[in-house]
């Protein structure tokens, strides 16, 4: 799943005025979803928006980072860093001390003249503007920006006429994914769930019983099959990830989720090996976690 810039902006304004709790302990529900809390969260709130629109690979390539100079320096590394010409949606790094490094990140929602607005995490009215505590809309002068990350957004035009048909066989053909995503989760756990093309809370509850099963196969986690991602669920997952070249049951669980969502791996293998058509699939050349909970999603 992927945003338009505008779907991305509302989204972020969405959590204007949320604020860590209890007041300065930098606790908070973006903190809570990235598995480390109680720490600085402004580049953590920019990832909780990025994985919760299914955006996840374009924010540091679905890995995680609570530093705004190691995702700017990744953005350099993308050529995908500007100086200038700034429009909504990209991720905007400030510098208020004078130095080198990023001190604080927003996500740009206009930009008037000598100035930007942006929402960001962890900042404050009148205080402290990078450790702040809570979620605002900020206007600032360009004279702070180091510059900004562009993120790849969907398309705000609505399709011609002209594209009817083509996105109508382009629809079919994910269909058939999701299909075949779902006769894999039948073979590879016993779902039992009708293969319909259809992502719903079946389907969602019969992929979340893949990645259980999974890490029951590869590491011996005892988890109840259930399909629910809960606090036992996501104990045992823990800090395991695959990675391309590895071959375990994970893997096979991957491909299953992508398919579930449309995206084609390329083929299911039982256990299936990290190859170039599931990474083009998901995104990534490392799964995580949160790579896994976004697919379930």
């Amino acid at each position: 799943m992927a945003c338009t810039v505008n779907e991305m902006i509302t989204f972020a304004r969405s959590f204007i005025n949320t604020k860590e709790y209890p007041a300065k302990s930098n606790r908070t529900k973006f903190g809570e979803a990235y598995g480390v809390n109680g720490v600085p969260w402004c580049c953590i709130f920019q990832w909780y928006l990025f994985n919760k629109k299914g955006m996840y690979d374009q924010f540091y390539d679905g890995k995680k980072t609570a530093s705004c100079t190691t995702l700017m320096n990744w953005a350099k590394s993308k050529h995908k860093f500007y100086t200038n010409k700034y429009k909504p949606g990209d991720l905007v790094f400030y510098n208020f001390d004078k130095v080198s490094d990023a001190d604080h990140i927003g996500i740009i929602t206009r930009v008037s003249g000598d100035y930007i607005y942006a929402v960001e995490g962890n900042t404050s009215k009148n205080g402290s503007q990078d450790n702040g505590g809570a979620v605002l809309e900020k206007q600032r002068h360009k004279s702070l920006i180091l510059g900004v990350y562009r993120p790849t957004y969907k398309t705000d035009k609505a399709p011609s006429s002209t594209t009817h048909s083509s996105t109508s066989t382009s629809n079919q053909a994910k269909k058939k994914i999701v299909a075949n995503g779902q006769k894999a989760a039948n073979k590879f756990v016993g779902c039992n769930i009708v293969a319909d093309g259809i992502w719903g809370n079946k389907t969602k509850k019969a992929a979340i019983k893949v990645v259980q099963t999974a890490l029951n196969k590869d590491y011996g986690a005892k988890l109840s099959v259930d399909g629910i991602w809960g606090s036992a669920t996501d104990k045992a997952f823990g800090s395991h990830y695959v990675k391309v070249g590895e071959r375990q049951w994970l893997v096979t669980a991957l491909e299953i989720l992508c398919a579930l969502k449309g995206k084609d791996p390329k083929g299911i293998e039982y256990p299936g090996t990290f190859g170039s058509g599931l990474k083009a699939a998901c995104g990534v050349s490392k799964a995580v976690k949160s790579t896994f909970k976004n697919l379930c999603s």
